[in-house]
């Protein structure tokens, strides 16, 4: 990303972002956050995936 501070993602592309210090051990527990402003699917699947994905209302992301 080029230290850009917005992107926008094609249907279908992936994008690998700048890296950024990020201190979370093997294991850790890590809740990611996203903001959607008009309600959507949920932001990503993981076949294995071993926690509950939420996607917040609207009310929520205020």
């Amino acid at each position: 990303m080029a230290g850009k501070p917005a992107f926008t993602v094609p249907p279908g592309a992936e994008l690998a972002t700048d890296s950024v210090p990020f201190p979370a051990g093997a294991l850790d527990s890590v809740t990611i956050t996203t903001y959607r402003a008009e309600p959507r699917g949920p932001a990503t699947y993981h076949a294995q995936a071993l926690a509950t994905a939420t996607t917040p209302v609207a009310a929520d992301a205020a």
